[in-house]
């Protein structure tokens, strides 16, 4: 990947984490412990979504996939330091636990073990 690919991907990265925080802000209002644990969930679910469709694109999309990914971990990032201190500490370590587990098994099945071609099994198993 060039550089101004690797630039690209990281700058629509933090301006999908840019818009999450300020969407956020402009269309939930409210105050107390509820409000920032409400904020932390969506924050966190909003960043499991791009983190996920990142992963479910196409490889010849990878420009894409490097922001999404960027942009859905940097709004997971920032709903845990923000919600640090903020939110029960039960919430933030089931919330971040949860989304953990799933893109450890997403990153699993989509990275480290793509399905193999079935010409390929074909081939082994006549051998």
């Amino acid at each position: 990947m060039t550089a101004i690919r690797v630039v690209y991907g990281l700058g629509l990265g933090v301006l999908l984490t840019l818009m999450v925080y300020w969407g956020l802000g402009a269309s939930y209002q409210g105050g107390g412990e509820d409000h920032a644990r409400n904020i932390f969930i969506i924050a966190c679910a909003c960043g499991l979504g791009l983190t996920i469709v990142s992963l479910l694109l196409p490889p010849r999309l990878n420009v894409m996939r490097l922001g999404l990914l960027t942009g859905g971990l940097l709004s997971v990032l920032q709903a845990a330091v923000v919600g640090y201190g903020d939110i029960d500490l039960w919430w933030g370590f089931g919330g971040l636990g949860v989304e953990a587990v799933l893109l450890l098994i997403l990153g699993y099945v989509k990275l480290i073990n793509p399905r193999r071609p079935v010409e390929r099994v074909i081939m082994e198993e006549d051998v």
